[in-house]
């Protein structure tokens, strides 16, 4: 049972790494708006994103022990049946990767596509550029760890069912 509470202990932090990146996208993008410099409109990915970042992390943060603790039950009474549902939820988070991430790549490109197309055009084009493409690769550094961990876990399963 090892395997299940550091997957789920990493989760955790995991969250509360999003919950700090979130904070701290709003406090640049506070800092930004302050500035009333030619960046300024950087602060509205930086707030979108960072939102998003808190909820994603909060629920990851709230959510993980209740779920531990059902996992832990329903291992102790039926350890195979709970195997074969974790396998079957992690074989779905491990296919939503593919789509987070090409959607991450997309943020990326799209946003240094702004940078070096748009950039003799608009200040503010720049701005938005350069926040997509920097929230989009944190996002997806992020993500590459999470779907290493869920592989991890996911052999785990596949071992323990």
């Amino acid at each position: 049972m090892n395997e299940l509470h550091q997957y789920f202990t990493a989760e955790r932090q995991a969250g509360m790494l999003a919950v700090a990146l979130g904070a701290a996208s709003l406090t640049g993008a506070l800092y930004l708006w302050s500035t009333r410099g030619p960046f300024r409109a950087a602060a509205w990915p930086l707030i979108v994103i960072g939102l998003i970042e808190l909820g994603l992390g909060g629920a990851l943060v709230v959510r993980t022990p209740s779920q531990v603790r059902r996992l832990d039950a329903a291992f102790a009474s039926a350890p195979q049946a709970a195997a074969a549902g974790e396998r079957q939820r992690m074989a779905r988070v491990n296919r939503a990767f593919r789509f987070i991430m090409a959607g991450e790549l997309a943020l990326i490109v799209l946003g240094a596509s702004a940078v070096f197309v748009l950039r003799s055009r608009s200040d503010t084009w720049t701005a938005i550029g350069m926040a997509v493409m920097l929230q989009a690769a944190v996002l997806m550094a992020f993500d590459l760890f999470a779907e290493h961990r869920a592989h991890v876990y996911s052999n785990w399963l596949s071992r323990a069912g």
